[in-house]
């Protein structure tokens, strides 16, 4: 019989949206326990038996997972029924991102991962599960509505990837509310930030396509410690010699149906204005597209 913590609080973290640096910042935090268990996204959820154990303090269960679908495919549909099943007056927090640099990001991430099939931007974002997953998720509004399936808007927290850039302070007071805590942290960790040059990540991408141990996010673990022995030599690499990409090579502008796509987010985005959950001005502020 496995025990499963209850949570309290579900944390959905667009990947790219801070979550490690979140997660950092509750780890250290004695008076909440963080759990980042499978238990919601994998097949533990049928195949083992478990007991629900009560807390008298803060369990918070956060993971990129959760809505990405990552090793195990969950749908997210499926994930929140779960979260709903576990307990149906826990809050949600959802931190959200500007889609064309989240997507970006991602991007860059994953060539300097190397994951499989990570060429060009058209061949990631339209040619690989990791790119087409990535995508799928950035309909904020759609997400919203899946969510308000299973749980009411008072229970469900949007907060956004630039205030926790811009005030980071800001972020965490409105964070910790739903968890019934006072935030008291002064000093947070630094974001992850992708330290090399895009002279450097083109370089990457040619380099990515002679690999011994070419990775996909499934790969086993002897796998990836190959992979990593592999990466650490180009790395060294390109910190000699780089090339130079062509100046729309980290464009949306190589995309065909980059307006469609732009649009779609356009649409979305009204959807969380309309839903009441963000104002029009606080999205255009952070330069969320828009109508």
């Amino acid at each position: 019989m496995k025990e499963v913590l209850k949570p309290h609080v579900f944390h959905i973290g667009i990947p790219k949206s801070g979550s490690t640096s979140i997660q950092e910042v509750l780890e250290n935090d004695s008076r909440l326990k963080l759990t980042r268990s499978r238990f919601f996204t994998g097949a533990e959820w049928w195949a083992k038996d478990t007991i629900l154990k009560e807390a008298d303090f803060p369990i918070i269960e956060s993971n990129e997972t959760l809505i990405s679908g990552g090793y195990q495919k969950v749908k997210f549909s499926q994930v929140v029924a779960r979260f709903h099943k576990t307990n149906p007056n826990a809050d949600i927090i959802i931190v959200l991102r500007n889609q064309p640099k989240a997507i970006m990001s991602m991007y860059k991430f994953h060539i300097v991962n190397a994951f499989w099939g990570v060429k060009s931007f058209r061949n990631w974002l339209f040619h690989t599960d990791l790119g087409m997953d990535y995508l799928s998720i950035c309909f904020y509004g759609d997400i919203l509505k899946t969510l308000m399936a299973y749980y009411p808007k008072e229970q469900i927290k949007v907060l956004l990837f630039e205030e926790l850039k811009k005030n980071p302070s800001s972020f965490y007071t409105k964070f910790y509310k739903s968890l019934g805590l006072e935030f008291e942290c002064t000093e947070f960790p630094l974001q992850n930030q992708n330290s090399f040059s895009e002279g450097q990540l083109y370089t990457l991408t040619k380099l990515n396509r002679f690999a011994i141990f070419s990775r996909k996010s499934e790969s086993r673990f002897y796998h990836r410690i190959g992979h990593r022995i592999e990466q650490r030599i180009k790395f060294s690499l390109i910190k000699i010699f780089r090339l130079t990409p062509r100046k729309d090579f980290f464009s949306w502008d190589t995309i065909p149906g980059k307006l469609k796509i732009f649009n779609e987010f356009k649409k979305t985005n009204q959807e969380i204005v309309d839903l009441g959950f963000v104002s029009k001005e606080e999205l255009q502020a952070n330069g969320y597209l828009l109508p």
